[in-house]
């Protein structure tokens, strides 16, 4: 167990994101601590939902056509300074970020008023359509969006949420902070934001698009996601993989040393005990 001083709070944001994916919508499988090695990090939660496959008999071959699978990452960060270690200016470029945040959505507003024809698909309600900004003859609107993109690469450049997001390691990326602590205009594009009340529970402040990824991905996410869990059993069964014996489990001295041992009862009182259980 980590010993630093904010070890405990990281296991409240990771209860509390478990407990918010088994309310909402509870994965086919889950794991915490995973590494993502295409990513060259390792995330505080791994998330998947795959339904269960329904093999259909076909007359010229049998196949079995396999859903659609989404996965899901989550980075837990205690301090809003865990967000942008390496950026040595971060307080003034988030604040840039956040004020240009702010006028990109009113020039998004004006666009769907001049340029109705950038919108597509045909959905009912206006709040739920999609509208393909980069087709926007508004030049002052794409300076923006150079800047935001700009700031990003300062703000993000070399951290687990840049490396996560340029691998692709997952459909949806979440960022789990305390209340307030990052607000969604300073969050990198793609990601969803997850605030921790004063009640340990999560409110959903930003919601995170599916990024589509390829199927080969799929399935070396789930291998991430074993992979994780296989660690977690062996650490909470005091096991792990002997490099001379691969095959081998051996347990661990160090942890099953320090183990408490419950005292063994003394001759007497098991005289006693044995004594009050004659008739």
């Amino acid at each position: 167990m980590d010993n630093s001083p904010n070890s405990n709070d990281q296991y409240v944001l990771q209860r509390a994101t478990l407990a918010w994916l088994a309310l909402h919508e509870a994965p086919t499988g889950v794991a915490v601590n995973v590494p993502i090695r295409k990513a060259r990090t390792k995330v505080d939660i791994a998330a998947m939902w795959c339904p269960q496959p329904s093999t259909d008999v076909s007359k010229r071959r049998n196949a079995m056509r396999l859903p659609a699978m989404r996965s899901a990452v989550f980075l837990c960060h205690t301090r809003r300074e865990d967000c942008w270690p390496e950026c040595s200016q971060r307080q003034d470029i988030a604040k840039e970020r956040t004020a240009i945040q702010a006028m990109i959505e009113s020039q998004q507003a004006a666009i769907r008023t001049k340029e109705p024809h950038l919108r597509e698909g045909n959905v009912l309600f206006a709040e739920f359509a999609s509208w393909n900004y980069q087709r926007s003859s508004d030049q002052h609107y794409h300076h923006l969006c150079e800047r935001v993109a700009a700031l990003d690469r300062m703000l993000y450049q070399g951290t687990r949420i840049e490396r996560l997001a340029e691998a692709q390691a997952a459909n949806q990326f979440y960022l789990v902070v305390p209340q307030r602590c990052v607000m969604p205009q300073e969050l990198r594009d793609g990601w969803g934001l997850l605030w921790l009340d004063n009640k340990g529970r999560l409110d959903l402040i930003k919601a995170a698009p599916n990024h589509p990824i390829g199927p080969g991905a799929d399935y070396l996410f789930i291998h991430y996601l074993l992979s994780g869990g296989t660690q977690l059993v062996n650490e909470l069964f005091d096991l792990y993989s002997s490099k001379k014996k691969p095959y081998a489990l051996t347990l661990m001295k160090k942890r099953a040393t320090s183990r408490r041992r419950s005292p063994k009862p003394s001759s007497e009182a098991t005289i006693d005990n044995y004594k009050d259980s004659l008739p």
